[in-house]
């Protein structure tokens, strides 16, 4: 692990945001490589992380210390550890709870770059593999659409999906259909919980507003309508 000192005194989002690109230059890495996260509680007490996959580490800054840590991300329990502990300093119940999803998130996101030692999962008529793509259909006075791809099965009825961008074809006032090509990229980095019912019913089990999964087809596009 390595620390260095923040060098502004009472920090803000943004003079943090630049703060952190000098500290990453000066660490000899390239600043468009890194990912980042920054949350700003109530009370201007900043808690931030991020990583670079490409170059490999991830930063965390602590506000009790004001000073950012760096580590390789194959100590990934050590970044667990010092995520928990500031979890137990935090003096507000919503930056508790911020720095808990975090955790959770990050836990999935080291579950998945595991090896994959489950390539398929078969429950009732439905089966799946890694990379078969998913989608979900939901909303209310608008059709909202999501893919995703599975990125790992982690045991009998969970697996991980990470969503994919969508390539949109307008076709009517306020709706499209959307689906993916090929080359199609992940939207977001971090992969989220699904789950897999003995009867063959998927479902995303986490993030908020539990929804239902179905297999994407190659090929196959979806409604979705939207308003102004």
């Amino acid at each position: 692990m390595i620390k260095e000192q923040c060098a502004l005194k009472n920090p803000d989002s943004y003079s943090l945001g630049d703060e952190l690109r000098r500290t990453i230059y000066s660490w000899g890495f390239e600043y468009d490589n890194f990912k980042s996260l920054i949350n700003c509680n109530q009370d201007n007490k900043l808690i931030f992380w991020g990583y670079s996959f490409k170059e490999k580490y991830f930063v965390a800054y602590n506000y009790l210390e004001n000073m950012f840590f760096r580590w390789d991300l194959k100590t990934e329990e050590e970044v667990l550890k010092f995520l928990q502990n500031l979890k137990i300093k935090a003096d507000k119940k919503d930056l508790y709870n911020y720095i808990d999803d975090e955790i959770k998130k990050l836990k999935l996101l080291f579950e998945s770059r595991k090896p994959n030692k489950i390539k398929s999962l078969e429950k009732g008529k439905t089966k799946i593999d890694l990379n078969t793509f998913l989608y979900t259909s939901w909303g209310y006075d608008q059709t909202n659409v999501e893919i995703f791809k599975i990125v790992k099965i982690i045991g009998k009825n969970y697996f991980l999906i990470r969503e994919m961008r969508q390539d949109y074809k307008e076709d009517g006032f306020m709706c499209s259909h959307s689906g993916t090509t090929e080359g199609t990229t992940f939207l977001k980095d971090f992969p989220i919980k699904a789950y897999i019912s003995n009867d063959g019913h998927m479902s995303i089990c986490e993030t908020g507003y539990k929804r239902s999964l179905w297999i994407h087809e190659k090929g196959e596009r979806h409604y979705k309508s939207w308003y102004a």
